[in-house]
């Protein structure tokens, strides 16, 4: 490791030994699928506290804990602590102190409760129930009583999702009722006056943040609770609870006019781009051509070089594996000979050599006169500066501008806008999609557009890119004898050899076959055509896929692989080779219990 990276080293050993402690008590992790909350207020202002939740863990997990805040109450009694697991029965656990499974802990002070339950468990659900009563939740005032209390503290270290809150009072009906909640925006309050009911749902609370009750009703529900203060207090938590809501009403407002102002963007950046395309392709017509009959088989040696060949067969950069093709045309030309020698195979220069790749790999990598492919893995390694890289990118690039008189530019353009536009159209489908999430209304229409907008751009696009050739009318025909060529190599051996030639005309074959990866299985086939023996005496290409003296592969497997692996060991970027009262509102009315919350270890 270089050493300006030491201090990336040892923060990683900081980091993993202060982790430890952590990773040792838990292996995976867990959502809250369900949170579930009643309240029971009793007439003297306490409650009877029941939480039901639902914990999905994923991986091994020793147990859970709650914390419960209890600055502003007057206490807590003895807490029960049930749970379930999936598909099984409810089981009471007992207070242990000394971690059993299946046993809870209970720390108290002053300012919270906190329960660390031990139950072990294995991806699975559970549903973890916590009952106790809390005293003083309820403060009788000169002319109301109030209810003002997180009910879930911003101590959740995850999500909880499915949240049902349920607070019951005592007496029936409640006709002065209000009830007002703060925390996510998305939340729903129902106030049952004749029920004495307040219920609150939430499809999901983000970790740490809280969800507050501030409920005002008669003194009279809790005639007996001993928790008062004589001052007027219901003007004063009206006005409070006013200015909250017009304040989360003018944020909402705000929230969205701007999302209001970005899907009208968005709306108009697919017009520009539809309507320009669309202007784009009327003026620009397509360049077509008679499209050639497709060819089965196409037996005639390729007009145009093994690694071109390979270019307009796949469509894609040409590879390693293409090389050697130019390679093999090379030692036909009698440019080079290839021949294995002690488990490795040397490429030795006849004559001067017309791709200067080829002449880099023997001037550069070799001596001058020859190269081995362990010639090739040593100086891979060693070359810093990206040489091998580069020259290899030249001769992809020279193939490159080979082929591309058998492209129809136009034509190629027009083919890349309408991939383009189909991109782009999803993304800004996909863009507005989003926004209206925070949209009361038009969101299913936007989405039924969106889904159908980017549909029928996409099928348009395919369209036209299977209808317009990439070709000119001679790369059109060439491409369309190159596919049947390949068929041909691919289906050798169902049919009689004899129709291409005889073995000389084979070994002009047998580079596109390497540029194409099935030289070993032509040559194979071959051999039972013609003979091993006959395949052997030609003394040129041939020799190289029998036996391979002691080699684990051929010599186009193994240049490829050794110099895929020499660039790659370059240290170069290469390029690849292969009212009376309110709903949610934000902020908070003052609410004790903020501290609540809980966990899993």
């Amino acid at each position: 490791m270089k050493a300006k990276h030491w201090w990336l080293s040892l923060m990683i050993v900081i980091g993993w030994v202060f982790l430890l402690p952590i990773t040792g008590m838990a292996d995976g992790s867990y959502t809250i699928d369900k949170y579930v909350a009643n309240v029971n207020v009793l007439e003297n202002g306490d409650a009877d506290f029941t939480q039901r939740i639902t914990y999905n863990f994923d991986g091994n997990f020793n147990g859970v804990f709650v914390k419960q805040d209890l600055k502003g109450l007057k206490g807590v009694d003895t807490p029960q602590v049930t749970v379930k697991n999936q598909g099984g029965s409810e089981q009471t656990l007992s207070e242990q102190a000394n971690g059993r499974d299946n046993s809870f802990q209970r720390t108290q002070n002053s300012n919270d409760l906190q329960l660390k339950v031990f139950h072990k468990i294995s991806d699975k659900s559970a549903t973890f129930t916590y009952r106790y009563r809390l005293h003083g939740i309820v403060t009788n005032y000169a002319d109301t009583a109030r209810l003002n209390w997180k009910v879930i503290g911003q101590g959740w270290d995850v999500a909880l999702n499915n949240v049902h809150i349920t607070i019951k009072l005592p007496a029936q009906p409640v006709n002065d009722l209000q009830a007002w909640v703060h925390g996510p925006l998305n939340g729903k309050t129902t106030v049952k006056k004749a029920a004495g009911r307040v219920n609150i749902t939430v499809p999901s609370i983000p970790a740490n943040q809280f969800v507050e009750t501030d409920l005002l009703f008669p003194t009279s529900v809790t005639a007996t609770n001993s928790n008062t203060v004589n001052q007027p207090m219901k003007e004063q938590a009206r006005k409070h609870e006013r200015d909250l809501a017009a304040a989360t009403n003018r944020k909402r407002q705000q929230s969205q006019r701007v999302n209001a102002g970005m899907l009208s963007a968005v709306g108009a950046m697919l017009v520009v781009l539809l309507g320009g395309s669309l202007i784009y392709f009327t003026r620009r017509p397509v360049n077509r051509h008679p499209v050639p009959i497709p060819v089965n088989h196409w037996y005639e040696v390729p007009t145009v070089s093994p690694a071109v060949a390979a270019r307009l067969i796949t469509d894609k950069a040409p590879t390693t594996k293409a090389y050697t093709g130019t390679l093999m045309t090379e030692a036909g030309n009698g440019e080079i000979t290839i021949k294995p020698e002690d488990k490795t195979y040397i490429i030795t220069k006849q004559k001067d050599i017309s791709e200067p790749l080829t002449d880099f790999l023997i001037t550069e990598v070799g001596d001058g006169e020859y190269v081995s492919l362990k010639d090739l893995k040593t100086f891979g390694q060693r070359d810093q500066s990206g040489r091998l890289s580069g020259r290899f990118t030249s001769w992809q690039d020279r193939v490159e501008d080979e082929a591309r008189k058998y492209y129809d530019d136009h034509n190629v353009a027009l083919r890349r806008w309408w991939l383009t536009v189909a991109i782009v159209t999803s993304a800004l489908s996909a863009l507005a999609a989003l926004i209206v999430t925070n949209l009361p209304t038009i969101r299913l229409g936007v989405w039924i557009a969106a889904v159908g907008l980017s549909a029928l751009v996409w099928g348009c696009a395919l369209w036209q890119r299977r209808v317009i050739s990439r070709y000119t009318l001679e790369g059109d025909q060439l491409h369309n004898e190159l596919l049947g060529f390949k068929r041909m190599l691919n289906d050798i051996g169902h049919f009689d050899t004899a129709k291409v030639g005889d073995i000389v005309i084979w070994e002009q074959i047998l580079p596109y076959a390497a540029a194409l990866g099935l030289a070993e299985k032509v040559t194979k086939a071959l051999s039972l055509e013609f003979g091993s023996d006959a395949l052997m005496k030609t003394g040129m290409i041939f020799p190289l896929y029998y036996g391979f003296g002691g080699f684990d592969s051929s010599f186009d497997t193994g240049l490829s692989n050794g110099l895929s692996s020499s660039i790659s060991a370059s240290n170069t970027q290469a390029s690849s080779l292969s009212g009376g009262s309110g709903g949610f509102s934000g902020g908070s009315s003052g609410g004790f219990g903020g501290g609540s919350g809980g966990g899993a270890f």
